[in-house]
């Protein structure tokens, strides 16, 4: 990355800290975007995916998305099953869209969202979905070690809440690649979606 993106990055990791503002793609934004009448900049070839990735990176978080191009693959991955749709007409996603699967007792496939941690250490999970009336009440996330041990699951409402980051828990997790897994083995009738996830 450029010495410009490096030190403008570190601004804007002190400028989202010092005034919280979420650090996603809705939020950091260039000129050109904000008044594309009479502004251009930072223009079409600035590298906003890695920009955002430094700016987390810079601020002690790592965003996991379901979908890949967004994800920094030395550190973040999803795997999505054939079974879940892939969507972005619920406003509010973090990234390019979500995914979205029907709820079902017998499922047996979730999205995974896995993070690389270099050293073991105690770290804050979030999780981000669209909210809506048809979500699932109890929205069950695994949390999963890079040693295969499930440290908890913990449900969550989609109902509401959609576009913001709720805590799931805090763990220690092990060097290695650990993960969350987002669930639909629940009673039929509702649908769970899949967005992303952060790790602080």
């Amino acid at each position: 990355m450029p010495a410009l993106c490096r030190r403008s990055a570190a601004l804007v990791c002190d400028i989202t800290r010092d005034r919280a503002i979420p650090r996603d793609w809705q939020h950091i934004v260039g000129h050109g975007q904000l008044q594309p009448a009479d502004r251009t900049d930072p223009g079409p070839n600035w590298p906003w995916i890695a920009y955002v990735h430094r700016v987390q990176a810079l601020c002690g978080e790592l965003v996991v998305d379901d979908s890949a191009q967004f994800n920094d693959s030395a550190l973040a991955r999803a795997q999505v099953p054939a079974g879940w749709q892939a969507a972005d007409t619920t406003p509010d996603y973090y990234g390019g869209g979500y995914h979205w699967a029907s709820t079902s007792p017998s499922a047996t496939d979730g999205v995974e969202f896995s993070f690389y941690v270099a050293a073991s250490g105690t770290r804050t999970v979030d999780a981000r979905w669209t909210g809506g009336t048809n979500r699932a009440p109890q929205a069950a996330y695994a949390v999963i070690t890079s040693a295969g041990d499930t440290l908890q699951i913990v449900s969550a409402d989609q109902r509401t809440g959609g576009g913001s980051w709720h805590t799931l828990g805090t763990w220690t997790f092990p060097a290695g690649w650990n993960r969350v897994v987002l669930l639909r083995r629940a009673p039929a009738g509702a649908v769970v979606v899949a967005d992303a996830v952060r790790v602080r």
